[in-house]
């Protein structure tokens, strides 16, 4: 299949500011692009080896992504309930630093386990990135992001931030290895990040990168339902 011009791909702004470092004590952003495209609704019919060819108007030359699509994810998926992980948060830990990798004193988003926010019977936001060990370049724009959404909401919904490995061991040995919460919820690699509704069925995914409208445009309509009800 293409895209046609009925089904035209969305420019999105990516805003990243959290800094990476990396362990000869190199600190820089690992952003060198201004936003992403995204086309919606695409389903692929079969599993395998794709590739994604790119054609610009005025002759950018554009390389092809060669990518799998599997037959089934491991990731919990939209419509399964959220797994009621008792991730470590900012009241059982002695320094901030011991749940996050951010080169902060802290972000307001370790307020919360998985399990506690399911018990609240509201709508929040869980994301698994690593700012410091990131694989994909893209968990520290991701956190940025999911930060900025926060706030943009007036602080209304939980946000959690998970740690995806081990810092213990990726900062002493130098190897990534899945955190306790990361194979909880069977996630094959990071950023990921989900919306999770009032009776903790995940709503939205989103794997990898993700933008601020994204997100607000998810919770809000889960608010928004939430009012309708409450109002009827």
């Amino acid at each position: 299949w293409k895209v046609t011009d009925e089904k035209k791909p969305e420019w999105h702004v990516i805003k990243g500011i959290t800094p990476h470092k990396h362990p000869d004590g190199e600190v820089h952003l690992h952003l060198d692009f201004q936003g992403i495209y995204i086309l919606k609704d695409v389903h692929f019919d079969s599993a395998g080896i794709w590739s994604l060819n790119f054609s610009i108007a005025d002759g950018t030359p554009t390389e092809e992504a060669v990518f799998r699509v599997k037959e089934t994810g491991s990731a919990p998926k939209v419509g399964e309930a959220a797994i009621p992980i008792r991730n470590l948060t900012i009241s059982q830990v002695d320094n901030f630093n011991e749940i996050s990798s951010r080169a902060v004193l802290q972000d307001g988003m370790h307020e919360y386990s998985v399990a506690d926010a399911l018990e609240l019977n509201e709508p929040f936001v869980v994301f698994f990135a690593s700012p410091q060990f990131c694989i994909t370049a893209l968990c520290g724009p991701v956190t940025d992001t999911l930060e900025a959404a926060k706030k943009a909401l007036d602080d209304r919904v939980i946000f959690i931030h998970i740690e995806p490995w081990n810092l213990a061991v990726a900062r002493n040995e130098g190897k990534l290895v899945k955190s306790e919460a990361m194979e909880q919820w069977r996630l094959p690699s990071e950023p990921w990040t989900f919306i999770v509704d009032h009776q903790g069925v995940i709503t939205d995914r989103f794997e990898g990168i993700v933008t601020e409208n994204e997100i607000l445009d998810s919770v809000n309509r889960l608010l928004d339902s939430n009012t309708n009800k409450t109002a009827n």
